[in-house]
């Protein structure tokens, strides 16, 4: 039978462990991506990823920003009162109609992604009238990406595991002496071997001995 050492055991139930919740992580945020977009954003703001942070995020078009596919995104145009009618442009480019059912719209200063993808990547300006409020380069990470990204953590910590269980064993390899048991055992053997020999031809003399008398 084979002995596996607990501490291999230990490491081989963390890393699966870990790849399980990188397979959850990827599942749940898959569904963030497929969500309907009359999900309310309140409902779904404490709904976190292990590997991809928060879902929902939210920034002011007044810096650049970087997002992750599958996130519910909030970009909001600064110093803007809710009243204000806001245009959004993408690369100088107007959007377009915006629908509530739409994957993004708008509500008051607020551009809403439900969810955001790698085609929402962009200079995005937001004016109102003729005035421009606020500026925001926008770049969103593919679906692929975030996958690599959670393989690489996961390889990682694998790694980590096997390397500080071979320093672990390797400490212990030098606190006691080095035993050979393969040596050991065709010594023990061969010690026998000569014991017996030694025997029989005593026995052989001590017989020889007494038929000469």
């Amino acid at each position: 039978m084979v002995h596996i050492d607990v501490k291999v055991k230990v490491m081989a139930f963390a890393c699966f462990g870990l790849l399980v919740v990188a397979l959850f992580d990827v599942l749940a945020t898959s569904q963030a991506r497929s969500a309907s977009a009359n999900v309310s954003a309140t409902f779904t703001k404490y709904s976190t990823s292990l590997f991809y942070g928060s879902r929902i995020r939210f920034s002011y078009a007044d810096k650049n920003v970087s997002a992750i596919a599958g996130q519910f995104h909030i970009l909001e145009c600064p110093n803007v009162n809710a009243s204000n009618a806001v245009t959004w442009l993408i690369d100088g480019k107007d959007f377009g109609d915006f629908t509530p059912d739409a994957r993004r719209y708008l509500e008051g200063a607020m551009l809403v992604f439900i969810p955001i993808s790698a085609e929402d990547s962009g200079l995005y300006e937001c004016f109102v009238g003729d005035k421009l409020f606020g500026t925001s380069k926008l770049t969103v990470q593919s679906k692929m990406e975030q996958h690599l990204f959670a393989l690489m953590y996961y390889l990682v910590a694998c790694a980590l595991f096997a390397v500080l269980h071979a320093v672990y064993t390797t400490i212990l390899c030098f606190q006691y002496p080095v035993i050979y048991i393969e040596n050991a055992v065709a010594e023990n053997l061969m010690d026998a071997y000569q014991t017996e020999f030694d025997d029989d031809l005593s026995s052989d003399s001590d017989s020889n001995t007494t038929s000469s008398n």
